[in-house]
């Protein structure tokens, strides 16, 4: 339905709830621009699409409503942007570990109950259709939550107890807190470590306590998240880039060039029908854990320090297995 038909269907409802009987060409002379004909068709799409019960007064000569208390959806969806919506619902899970799902959740909640009777997420039986794999979630405690992301709103600086995982006890940090970053199940902070002097990267998870002070920071202007972390493959605080190339083997090398791995991502096909992958991070370790995924499928070429890395963690394993 075009923006200008909406229009007019919204106008001759609003002209068949006041009463008076309007007849087709009276609405057409009120609206201005159209023709009867076209208003009967408007008329006939409210009656047999949004199931409004209209009827013709012959006496009258004009429309009206036999259930004056009808009333059409406060908006209306495509077919594909309902689809879209249900899936969107299934998606939403990924989200439940933060204090924005009770909100998402319930704008959800309100489009459902504003859609007509005889369309309705429901009706595409979409748990039957799509089912998502969700990355498993950390539990966020909200009381820390809500105070996190008010300091980052607020520009207000925090003095938070850190449980760092190698350590029993937690520490006292202050911090400058910049974004907030989903990542994989869990929720990140990333913000200037006062003591430190540096940016760096905390699970909010592991915040226990937190307080936020009255004194507020202003984000250096030359500030970039990229220039930290890398939204294509992880959150692992770093500055340095490297030239990563990946070499795929012919078994797996389809299935590499079917996703988008990375936003600067290069692919080269071999003579052997093997693949290489090249693309630019500061995500080193993520890179590591996520070619050996791939088992046998895959040779680290550079840099030269991934493939140490790669070496020593091979030489442990087999330590382990030995």
């Amino acid at each position: 339905m075009k923006k200008s038909q909406l229009s007019r269907i919204f106008f001759i409802h609003e002209q068949l709830k006041a009463g008076g009987y309007p007849s087709s060409v009276k609405l057409a002379e009120l609206w201005e621009g159209v023709s009867s004909k076209t208003v009967r068709r408007d008329i006939e799409y409210l009656r047999d699409m949004m199931n409004a019960p209209i009827e013709y007064d012959a006496s009258r000569r004009g429309y009206y409503y036999t259930e004056p208390s009808y009333d059409i959806p406060s908006f209306m969806l495509t077919e594909g942007e309902l689809f879209s919506l249900a899936i969107g619902e299934v998606v939403l899970a990924d989200y439940q570990n933060s204090p924005f799902f009770p909100q998402l959740k319930q704008i959800f909640d309100r489009i459902k109950v504003n859609l007509s009777e005889n369309i309705n997420l429901d009706s595409l039986d979409i748990k039957d259709m799509i089912s998502a794999v969700h990355y498993p979630q950390v539990k966020i405690d909200p009381d820390i939550f809500a105070p996190v992301s008010s300091a980052v709103s607020s520009a207000r600086i925090i003095r938070v107890q850190y449980q760092v995982p190698r350590y029993s006890d937690t520490r006292a940090m202050t911090i400058e807190p910049y974004k907030i970053v989903a990542h994989r199940g869990n929720w990140y902070l990333i913000g200037n470590h006062i003591e430190a002097e540096k940016i760096k990267v905390w699970a909010i998870n592991r915040i226990k306590q937190i307080n936020l002070n009255e004194e507020t920071f202003k984000i250096p202007a030359d500030f970039d998240l990229e220039d930290y972390i890398d939204t294509s493959l992880g959150i692992f605080i770093s500055t340095k880039r490297y030239e990563v190339s990946l070499k795929f083997s012919s078994a797996v090398a389809g299935i590499i060039k079917e996703r988008k791995w990375h936003d600067n991502q290069k692919f080269t096909d071999l003579e052997d029908g093997s693949l290489r992958l090249t693309y630019t991070t500061n995500q080193l370790e993520e890179t590591l854990n996520w070619a050996f995924s791939w088992g046998e499928n895959v040779v680290i070429e550079k840099p030269e320090k991934l493939v140490a890395e790669a070496k020593e963690k091979i030489r442990r394993m087999m330590e382990l297995y030995g």
